[in-house]
């Protein structure tokens, strides 16, 4: 019995998805730990408040800690800071401590096209449903 050959297969397709990043951000490492179920049930609460998967909550915080009390200078991914870049937390903390210091954020304002200038509050009554002017159809 002589078997007939198998008809030539199409080539593969080109996978679809988020293309590779640089290598430098990769994160190869993995880390595992054994921890009490309640302190589980605490971190994906606190996960799911945050938005956050368990490990990139987990991860975070432990970037977190090594910044503040180690004083690692990490990056958002865990990756060491060049010398004297500041990482965006804490370019949100000097944001912040610029405000305090000269005397609190400017007054909110709202600048329609059609209505002029005036506080958001003042125009916030104009954009709510019923003080709307009924549309025409064109």
């Amino acid at each position: 019995m002589v078997k007939k050959p198998l008809p030539p297969t199409k080539p593969p397709e080109r996978r679809t998805g988020r293309i590779p990043g640089p290598l430098e951000d990769l994160r190869s490492e993995r880390l595992v730990q054994r921890i009490h179920p309640d302190l589980m049930s605490a971190i994906l609460q606190r996960s799911r408040e945050a938005g956050f998967t368990r490990s990139q909550y987990v991860e975070r915080i432990l970037i977190q800690y090594m910044n503040t009390v180690e004083g690692a200078e990490l990056d958002a991914i865990g990756k060491r800071r060049a010398p004297g870049q500041a990482g965006a937390f804490e370019t949100r903390i000097d944001k912040m401590r610029d405000l305090r210091e000269s005397g609190g954020p400017p007054p909110l304002t709202y600048e329609h096209p059609n209505i002029g200038p005036g506080l958001g509050k003042a125009n916030a009554a104009y954009f709510r449903e019923e003080a709307r002017p009924p549309r025409t159809k064109k």
